[in-house]
């Protein structure tokens, strides 16, 4: 559904760790710019797959965090700490961006990349964030 505001109404705007639990995420990110002033920012931010820590638990052939393959538990594809992760709610991440997935999907909706950056030096940076400029 199209976002509820007047085209440019908004001069910044964060999306903070929404777009992975979006089914239609070309719809949402082209909602964003659409409602972004001509001179606004916006903020995009979300798990990042291809983080150090999922290639090297990729290489170990465990499941990769933030990624989900159920509804009822996190301890899918953990051989090693199977218990601590059956603790954890899955969060309903149905989306899995790398920077680079991101970036195509922004810019394809309209948008330039101002700046890209790691989050949470103590998750081992496995969230990434772009600042984003409405194309002219």
């Amino acid at each position: 559904m199209p976002l509820p505001f007047k085209d440019g109404a908004f001069d910044f705007i964060a999306c903070n760790h929404v777009i992975e639990h979006v089914f239609q995420t070309q719809t949402l990110v082209g909602e964003i710019c659409r409602v972004l002033a001509p001179d606004g920012l916006a903020e995009i931010s979300t798990p990042n797959l291809s983080c150090w820590i999922n290639r090297l638990l990729l290489l170990a052939g465990i499941q990769p965090l933030s990624t989900e393959v159920a509804t009822d538990s996190m301890e899918y594809g953990w051989p090693v700490f199977r218990k601590l992760m059956a603790t954890w709610a899955p969060p309903g991440h149905i989306r899995c961006f790398t920077a680079a997935a991101l970036e195509d999907l922004c810019r394809k909706r309209g948008f330039d990349v101002a700046g890209r950056w790691r989050q949470e030096r103590r998750f081992f940076y496995r969230n990434i964030a772009l600042l984003l400029t409405p194309r002219a």
